[in-house]
């Protein structure tokens, strides 16, 4: 009687130590994916959230700043390489407050603008990250932005 109750007690530890084993080499498997994971994962939202940006830009910037950000008249171009490296703090704190005596308005709701914190920072992210080329696209598209700058017409 005590030769299957043995048999049974090695069966049971033996399955323990393969269901273990299992666990542990799908967590190593796991962990050496998840770098090449999180970086896909993160290009994915930079890309949504420049998208969600280039319409913000189409709808509420395009008229002064140009379709693709080269600035119309006066009104600064916003592709250049130096508001790419300026501080991303410096960036959000211009488009919330504007600028003092320029034409650039406050665009915080805080400070009585539009645009909630979230789309500010996506907007930084636009001028930091974003491809200007691209930029007149979703404004043609939705038709939220002139085909042609205010500057080129008759």
């Amino acid at each position: 009687m005590n030769i299957p109750q043995d048999r049974t007690r090695l069966f049971e530890t033996l399955a323990g130590l393969l269901a273990t084993q299992l666990i542990v080499f799908g967590l190593g498997y796991y962990m050496l994916n998840e770098p090449t994971r999180i970086a896909e994962s993160q290009t994915q939202i930079l890309q949504i959230q420049l998208d969600d940006a280039m319409t913000l830009y189409a709808q509420n910037c395009s008229v002064c700043h140009g379709l693709a950000g080269e600035g119309i008249g006066a009104i600064p171009a916003l592709n250049n390489s130096a508001l790419q490296t300026m501080a991303y703090e410096d960036l959000t704190k211009t488009i919330a407050r504007g600028r003092f005596n320029t034409a650039m308005p406050a665009w915080s709701k805080e400070d009585g603008g539009a645009l909630s914190d979230y789309q500010i920072s996506e907007l930084v992210g636009l001028i930091q990250s974003g491809d200007w080329n691209a930029t007149p696209g979703p404004g043609r598209q939705s038709g939220t932005c002139p085909a042609r700058p205010v500057r080129d017409r008759p």
